[in-house]
């Protein structure tokens, strides 16, 4: 009888590896999936532990009337004042198996300012509505990040007025997002607002020196508040405030220079016919004795009041502080300015210059070519704005009014006359020339120191 042998077949090599690779594979798998979950056992009793430490927290502050100002892991948590045990043992946090967490205890710190508590903690991966990370537990609730207590930085520059502010953004951290930004004390410098969002900008009109204090608010009102210091420079075409009678004055920078853009009016009107004499007043003229007509073109003064009674070149004489009487260098400095930019002439020649300085109206009109009477509304390419004062004469004689201005110099050219610019309606040209110091009355611009 024959024998039938059936043939065993062996593993061959290729299917052995492939046997391997996928044993290989379950017990990665298998080890990724213990190692998950023990890591989100750990986090499961880390929010247990939070939960546990936060209604102790809670009980702590109904019966001492504040939360405790710390507390330590493996330790009781009994109270200051009553002596009553709301902890029997605070929970310590589950080892880490990891580097994915900075924190690896459960952190306690107390607020004093705020009268409140934070807790840090991290979890490990992502449990529950939770994410990985660093956590803090506060009264509310459990936030992402730290639980730094709410504070407001910053540091602010100066600024300087008509030139727009930053903006600026102030910076708070801690508490616990979103954050409110307002003034709580002081005052902003004028021009400049701070939203909620903590931003401060705008364009300064006044100058001076300002302190404030930024407070921030968190979503639990939580605040924490900084002291800033700023000073408001003042900006050549900005509005100058005359302290001495609040009068304000355009100005206008040209080149080097930074004039008032309006004929100076300050003192105490006298009559025409009076003398300017050197006392504790400064007194104006006002054309015609009508006080109107200092609002419209600014007083007229003799040489020696408006220098008040002093021959320096450089003397402040009767303009606001940091500010002073021009002299003729100064002046000549303005027209060879003028004069070196063909921007400011009218045609081709350097020497007509007028138009540029003069307002636009109120001047006597005439048919002459490149007079400032001429087509008033191309007038004042420099921002100068020179307007038609006229002038006051010996024993109170008023004249040309709507035809010329003159303007003082603080230069003498002998010992009894001084140098003075003036404009013609019908003349294209700046001229200069002498006066008697001690009769007529002019106007006066002054220039920045």
């Amino acid at each position: 009888m024959n024998k039938i042998y059936l043939k065993q077949s062996a593993f061959t090599l290729i299917e052995l590896l492939i046997a391997i690779f996928v044993i290989g594979i379950i017990v990665s798998l298998s080890t990724i999936y213990f190692s998950q979950v023990k890591k989100n056992n750990r986090d499961y009793k880390r929010l247990s532990d939070i939960s546990e430490i936060q209604l102790a927290l809670e009980n702590y502050k109904f019966f001492e009337g504040r939360y405790p100002e710390s507390i330590s892991s493996s330790t009781s948590l009994i109270g200051s004042t009553t002596g009553m045990t709301f902890l029997e043992k605070i929970p310590v946090s589950p080892e880490y198996n990891n580097d994915d967490c900075s924190i690896t205890s459960y952190e306690y710190s107390y607020d004093e300012d705020n009268k409140t508590y934070g807790l840090q903690f991290c979890l490990e991966g992502k449990i529950e509505n939770y994410t990985s990370g660093v956590k803090c537990l506060f009264p509310g609730g459990i936030k992402n990040g730290t639980c730094q207590a709410l504070a407001l930085s910053g540091s602010l520059d100066n600024g300087e007025t008509g030139v727009a502010y930053g903006p600026y953004t102030f910076s708070a951290s801690g508490g616990l997002a979103p954050y409110s930004f307002s003034i709580s004390s002081g005052t902003l410098p004028t021009g400049l607002s701070l939203n909620s969002s903590g931003v401060l900008s705008g364009t300064p009109t006044l100058s001076g020196d300002y302190s404030f204090s930024v407070e921030v608010a968190d979503s639990l009102l939580n605040t924490s508040s900084a002291q800033f210091n700023m000073t408001i420079l003042w900006g050549c075409g900005s509005d100058l405030v005359d302290s001495r009678d609040n009068n304000e004055y355009d100005t206008v920078q040209l080149d080097t220079q930074c004039w008032m853009a309006e004929n100076l009016n300050v003192g105490t009107m006298i009559n025409g016919s009076s003398t300017q004499s050197n006392n504790s007043s400064i007194e104006k003229y006002c054309y015609n004795n009508d006080s109107n007509n200092c609002n419209t073109y600014g007083g007229l003064y003799q040489w020696d009041e408006a220098m008040q009674y002093t021959t320096s070149s450089a003397a402040q004489g009767i303009c606001p502080s940091d500010w002073h009487i021009p002299s003729n260098d100064e002046w000549t400095t303005l027209t060879g300015y003028l004069s070196a930019n063909s921007q400011y002439w009218c045609g081709a020649s350097s020497t007509q210059i007028a138009k540029s300085l003069a307002a636009t109206s109120s001047w006597g009109s005439v048919a002459t070519a490149c007079a400032i009477g001429n087509g008033q509304s191309s007038n004042n390419t420099t921002g100068f704005n020179a307007s038609p004062a006229g002038y006051r004469f010996t024993n109170g004689v008023f004249d040309y009014i709507n035809k010329y201005v003159y303007f003082w110099s603080s230069s003498l050219n002998s010992q009894n006359f001084a140098l003075y610019f003036y404009l013609n309606y019908n003349d294209a040209k700046v001229k200069n020339s002498i006066n008697s110091r001690a009769t007529v009355g002019y106007s006066i611009r002054c220039l920045k120191n």
